[in-house]
């Protein structure tokens, strides 16, 4: 990728990510438990289908946009070469796909190079991750956006508001995808809770997330999708899990979903993407500090300079300096050190370099969007989202 268009992609990403333009004009779940997703509603959401007889394609694993050109799933979707595979974009119908949706094929697959499947050992999907690169970069629009992952720096297991979407099977033994995307919200677990649940281990990779009663679960056909949650005062989402696995009925109770963490694994995505998805925000405006100045005063209240008297001022000696005082190599005589100050070293002496002092470096941002633009004006998307419209 030329060093032009990746600094482009970086900006985008880390500029527009996680945000849903037309999610503010529509009302707020069938993931099993969920309800119909309207157009637009997660744009980053991928339905990935495998090729059947013909030239028919059967959705089969969900994955997330992280870029206009790589998406990220589950290594366990791809027990095929990459040519069996579509990946269809920007639309929430299977079928009756509208002028907003996209389709691509795979370049080029990308699985962990440590996948390792020990569910039937009573363990998990280890490094259960994937990228794939598109044949071709997508328009992002108002239907088809990037998502967001974190970095280390967020404490994802704090945030609330998530929620899971694809074309998962809607009953416990009805594997059949819906032709319209489910959503459903869900609560993350602690590892200590979720390992207490499956009792087996589960280690960091993972995240675990559901609802202690059941009912609402990701199923066979949610494989690979996203698990989003946003911050309490953002509009912005998160993608902080890749779904891996959950109980053989789905929606089982006291049973949670378990995902892949994307922050664990946030390195190896940048590495193998050659994106830079952890690259540091701009601090607000509003953050931004600077040093004061002092006021100016007007001659009429300045200070007065202080009158000293003939007496105190230093002696004017005609004939050169008394015995008594020592001589110096300064140009400064000795009673005017005081005013001028120390003369600098120079610089060619051993031992000796001069150093700049430190600057004043601004304090972290604590504001999550830029000032001035806030969710829901017209003014915040104008800037932030394009349009949608297509040449």
């Amino acid at each position: 990728m030329p060093a032009a268009q990746s600094t482009h992609v970086t900006h985008m990403i880390r500029g527009i990510c996680g945000r849903r333009p037309l999610a503010s004009s529509h009302k707020l779940m069938r993931i099993m438990g969920g309800s119909d997703v309207l157009p637009g509603m997660w744009p980053w959401t991928v339905s990935i289908q495998t090729k059947g007889r013909g030239k028919v394609y059967i959705h089969s694993c969900g994955g997330s946009l992280i870029s206009p050109q790589w998406v990220l799933s589950a290594g366990h979707c791809f027990p095929k070469g990459k040519d069996q595979y579509k990946l269809v974009l920007g639309s929430n119908r299977l079928t009756n796909l509208g002028p907003e949706a996209e389709q691509r094929f795979i370049r080029t697959l990308v699985k962990h190079e440590r996948y390792d499947n020990k569910l039937n050992s009573r363990e998990v999907v280890y490094r259960d991750i994937a990228l794939l690169e598109m044949d071709e970069p997508v328009n992002c629009s108002d239907y088809i956006q990037p998502a967001c992952l974190p970095d280390k720096s967020l404490p994802v297991l704090m945030f609330g508001h998530c929620y899971v979407s694809g074309w998962g099977g809607l009953q416990p033994k009805n594997f059949t995808p819906p032709d319209i995307m489910q959503e459903a919200p869900m609560n993350t677990f602690s590892r200590k809770k979720c390992m207490k649940s499956w009792r087996r281990r589960i280690p960091t990779q993972n995240i675990c997330a559901g609802h202690e009663e059941g009912n609402i679960a990701i199923c066979k056909g949610d494989s690979g999708g996203p698990l989003m949650c946003r911050e309490e005062r953002s509009e912005r989402y998160w993608v902080i899990g890749v779904a891996s696995f959950g109980p053989v009925y789905c929606g089982t109770a006291k049973l949670p979903s378990v995902f892949i963490s994307t922050q664990y694994f946030l390195g190896w995505i940048e590495r193998n993407s050659k994106l830079q998805l952890s690259a540091p925000r701009p601090t607000p405006l509003l953050a931004q500090t600077t040093k004061p100045r002092k006021p100016r005063t007007s001659p009429t209240t300045a200070r007065p300079k202080k009158h000293r008297p003939p007496w105190v001022r230093p002696p004017l000696w005609s004939g050169g300096l008394p015995p008594w005082v020592k001589t110096t190599t300064s140009s400064i005589p000795p009673w005017m050190r005081e005013n001028y100050g120390r003369r600098p070293r120079p610089d060619h002496r051993s031992g000796y370099r001069y150093q700049q002092p430190w600057p004043q470096m601004a304090p972290q941002s604590q504001f999550a969007d830029l000032p001035g633009y806030y969710p829901g004006s017209e003014d915040y998307y104008d800037l932030l989202v394009p349009s949608g419209e297509q040449d």
